[in-house]
């Protein structure tokens, strides 16, 4: 869900500039296509950037404060340590997060750690590999907590 919460608006704004694009460059008499297409394709790849980084910070201060993503807050889970107390920004992010984007992008060991992430779904407890690593769970957030 989280990954739906950046990829849905890019895609939007991805569209809405090809449209844009399109558009203008039928209306432009006498202006080079190729000098427009530059500058508009530079101007929504900065924003792109900039929505990236923007959601990126919104996802992390969200995480290290309450636990929860945009997605796990719609989803009334949220991350903690095994103890139930606050997961924080080491475990909940660096360790949960980046050390494990980290090692999944390694050559095959990353694919084989992946799928091995996604059967572990399957465990009774619930906890994944990266789970597993930062030393936290999922947990259901009860109403008014």
């Amino acid at each position: 869900l989280d990954l739906a919460i950046f990829v849905v608006p890019c895609v939007s704004l991805f569209l809405a500039a090809r449209l844009m694009i399109a558009s203008e460059m039928t209306l432009m008499e006498g202006y080079r296509s190729d000098t427009w297409r530059g500058d508009a394709a530079g101007i929504f790849s900065c924003a792109f950037v900039l929505y990236g980084i923007g959601i990126e910070i919104v996802q992390v201060v969200m995480l290290v404060r309450t636990g929860q993503t945009l997605g796990k807050r719609f989803l009334r889970i949220r991350i903690v340590r095994e103890d139930g107390t606050r997961a924080g920004f080491i475990r909940g992010y660096v360790l949960r997060d980046v050390v494990f984007k980290m090692l999944c992008s390694l050559p095959v060991v990353g694919l084989i750690l992946l799928v091995a992430d996604i059967v572990s779904l399957r465990r009774a407890d619930g906890r994944c590999i990266h789970d597993r690593m930062a030393g936290t769970k999922v947990e259901v957030v009860m109403e008014g907590r």
